[in-house]
């Protein structure tokens, strides 16, 4: 899972062909202009990913052995990415991705409260393998 998660942020070619959305992001903030002459309107900012996760949990959710963990700041700068993994095959997975944000509170009260809302929501999801 790290090097998957490594190859999606911060490689330049992963086997897709694609950029990283790290690689991507200091691109783009790098060569404005290329953007812009693309159609792309390139952000005012650079915004990445700057710890990947170190700690993943295995967690039986109906039966399924799911992959989560949780990454702080993802895309927007703020907030909290918490994510249930379930692999497909080498490199793929089906992901559930839940942002959190707090604007007003206690923010670590907070917090606690929306992940406990996604793992709620994540209680009520089952596969079924085909």
């Amino acid at each position: 899972m790290r090097k998957d998660l490594w190859d999606y942020y911060e490689t330049e070619k992963n086997k897709d062909g694609k950029p990283g959305a790290n690689w991507e992001a200091r691109y783009a903030f790098e060569h404005p202009e290329e953007v812009s002459a693309q159609g792309y309107i390139p952000l005012g900012k650079l915004v990445l990913v700057t710890h990947l996760p170190e700690v993943y949990y295995r967690e039986e959710i109906n039966g399924v052995d799911w992959l989560h963990y949780g990454i702080r700041g993802e895309g927007v700068g703020r907030g909290l990415n918490y994510y249930w993994a379930y692999p497909l095959g080498a490199g793929y997975y089906l992901t559930f991705n839940f942002h959190l944000t707090s604007e007003v509170g206690d923010k670590e009260l907070r917090y606690q409260r929306m992940y406990e809302d996604a793992k709620r929501i994540m209680s009520m999801v089952a596969l079924r393998k085909a």
